[in-house]
C-alpha cells in the first residue's frame, strides 16, 4: 500500500508497507515481539528516460557512520554488517552474486541479462525468487537491517524490497563473480 506526497522542495516521496501476505503472517518470526510489518525507506520518485525511477531520499545520508572503501577484484570478498548501506559502483561488468547474511542472495546473470533476488520462504523454507530483465548493472545501492533489504539498481531503474530474517549472529556479506566493483560500506545508526 504505497503512499506518496510532495514535500516542500517539490520532490514526490513514496513510503510503502513492506508486509507479508495474510496467509504468511503467522510464520513471521517477529510475532513473538508483537510486530509484523515494516515501512520501506522513503524514496524520491522521478520520471527519467520514459520510466519511473526510485532513489533513496538524501536525508538518509545522515545515518551513515564508519565508512569503509574497498575494491573487489572478481574474486570472493567478505565484509560483515547487520545494519548497513552498501554502494557498489561497477568497474568491470560481468555476472556476480551478493549473499546477505546467509539468508538472501542477489544474482546478476550477464548472459541472460537478468537480475534476481532469492530468499527463503518463511512457511516452507523453499527458495523464492524475484527476477527482472537488466542489460547491465552499473550501480547498486543497498540498505539492509535485521529484517529488511532494499536494493536500488542503476540509480533506481529497478528496486527490490524484501523482508528476510537471518540469524542474529550472522553478519557476513559475500560478493563473488566476474564483475569488479568499487565498494563503500557505511554502518547505519
Amino acid at each position: 500500500a504505497p503512499q506518496t506526497f510532495t514535500d516542500d522542495s517539490g520532490r514526490t516521496i513514496l513510503y510503502a508497507w513492506m508486509g507479508i501476505t495474510d496467509e504468511m503472517e503467522p510464520y513471521q518470526p517477529t510475532i513473538q515481539n508483537h510486530w509484523v510489518h515494516a515501512l520501506t525507506i522513503p524514496r524520491v520518485l522521478e520520471l527519467r528516460d520514459g520510466g519511473v525511477y526510485q532513489t533513496p531520499v538524501e536525508e538518509l545520508k545522515k545515518l551513515r557512520k564508519d565508512k569503509v572503501v574497498m575494491e573487489t577484484t572478481g574474486d570472493q570478498i567478505q565484509i560483515d554488517a547487520a545494519s548497513a548501506e552498501l554502494l557498489l559502483t561497477s568497474l568491470k561488468t560481468g555476472s556476480f552474486q551478493v549473499s546477505f547474511r546467509n539468508e538472501a542472495q542477489l544474482c546478476f546473470d550477464s548472459v541472460k541479462r537478468e537480475i534476481s533476488l532469492h530468499r527463503r520462504n518463511l512457511k516452507t523454507g523453499d527458495l523464492e525468487t524475484r527476477t527482472c530483465k537488466m542489460s547491465s548493472v552499473s550501480m547498486l545501492q543497498i540498505f539492509m537491517d535485521h529484517s529488511s533489504l532494499e536494493i536500488f539498481i542503476n540509480e533506481g531503474e529497478e528496486v527490490f524490497t524484501a523482508r528476510y530474517f537471518p540469524h542474529p549472529n550472522e553478519e557476513s556479506i559475500i560478493i563473488k563473480g566476474e564483475a569488479e566493483f568499487s565498494l563503500t560500506k557505511w554502518d547505519l545508526g
